[in-house]
């Protein structure tokens, strides 16, 4: 008869065999950086590289079962939280097998978390199109150029077009898992936080998902549906598993943020002027005149970030004297149709006063230089 193996010593006798069965292997990798917008499903771009990872330690232990575990913040309620945090485990499961069909559905109403729509297209368009506008949801000729470079054609993707982006989004190099490997999905909604804190800092840590992945088999098996109080068996996962460390924390550029004025206001503005974007728990970026793209009368100045920020301010100074282009907003929250350059205003130069000096000017008429009329 077998003897298991609990983390405690066991007996043998030597010259007589024995059989000690090892406990099967569990491993977590806690998916980092920002893996959710607010209410919405969608796995944003910069949770791929984690995905990429998760990928790579499964191709070493193909066997291994795995079970995707979501989570929410605290902005909402109970039952709705719950249900939402289904969602990003099916999601995310979905992103591993290549469901296009499952994605797909989360562009129509029906489900907990807000519909997918332009944003998300505007996600997938920057990472594996040509998009390279800020993707916060609102047209713009960055956009439709993006688009047409993609093969659709006007302001938004038809349906087509779409499964094609969601198609190659999924079908990104290390990110899908073999065909027939078991996947199981829970929800925990917001009973297991992350980070006990409040404020968007906290709540975008709890926005996550956990995978886990069983050397025999998902145990114990996650509960139909999570109970008020938290479920019992994920303090076992989490108390069985093993870590994957550092998952995410290669270095890179996740976000672009592209900012666009007309050439000429950029032209005029002081020499000292400096554009400088304050990202949330990151280093601030400055920008000069010098430093922006200039093309078809537009002057662009991109801003490279490791991920996205929770919240921004990006402010313009010259001469001593700052202006606020805007603070505290959010990095999906910042429209492309506004007149930034209205902003820089304060910044440029006066305009030099009309020359009154020299001679009067002599005013003619028509009437002046016409011939006379013949007498009669």
């Amino acid at each position: 008869m077998a003897e298991r193996y609990k983390a405690k010593p066991v007996s043998v006798t030597v010259g007589q065999k024995a059989i000690v069965e090892l406990p099967p292997r569990v491993f977590r990798g806690h998916v980092t950086g920002c893996m959710f917008d607010r209410d919405k499903s969608f796995v944003l771009p910069e949770a791929l590289r984690c995905i990429r990872e998760i990928k790579a330690f499964h191709d070493d232990h193909p066997k291994f079962a795995v079970l995707v575990v979501g989570h929410t913040d605290r902005t909402g309620s109970d039952d709705h939280n719950r249900k939402l945090s289904e969602e990003r485990a099916r999601v995310v499961a979905a992103l591993l097998t290549d469901d296009v069909d499952a994605w797909l559905g989360y562009y129509r109403k029906g489900h907990t978390g807000k519909p997918w729509g332009r944003l998300e297209d505007q996600y997938m368009l920057a990472t594996v199109g040509d998009y390279k506008g800020i993707a916060c949801g609102q047209r713009s000729r960055l956009w439709t150029a993006a688009i047409a470079a993609f093969g659709g054609a006007g302001n938004d993707l038809d349906d087509a077009t779409r499964r094609k982006l969601v198609t190659t989004y999924m079908k990104q190099d290390r990110t899908s898992l073999p065909a027939g490997v078991s996947i199981a999905t829970h929800g925990c909604g917001e009973r297991h936080p992350l980070d006990h804190g409040s404020g968007e800092a906290a709540d975008r840590k709890n926005r996550r998902v956990e995978i886990y992945l069983f050397e025999d088999k998902v145990e114990p098996p996650p509960p139909a549906t999570c109970p008020s109080g938290g479920c019992a068996q994920y303090a076992q996962w989490g108390k069985r598993s093993a870590p994957l460390e550092h998952l995410g924390d290669a270095p890179g550029v996740d976000a672009l943020l592209a900012m666009e004025w007309p050439t000429d206001v950029v032209d005029r503005l002081p020499g000292d002027a400096v554009v400088k974007l304050t990202p949330a728990d990151m280093p601030a970026i400055e920008l000069q005149a010098g430093d922006a793209i200039r093309e078809l009368g537009v002057a662009r100045l991109e801003f490279p970030l490791p991920r996205v920020p929770a919240t921004t301010r990006l402010e313009a100074s010259a001469g001593g004297k700052t202006v606020v282009i805007w603070e505290d907003r959010a990095f999906g929250d910042i429209g492309v149709e506004v007149i930034w350059s209205g902003a820089l205003d304060e910044l440029l130069p006066p305009a030099p006063a009309p020359d009154v000096a020299g001679e009067p000017v002599q005013l003619t008429t028509s009437a002046d230089v016409l011939p006379p009329l013949p007498e009669l």
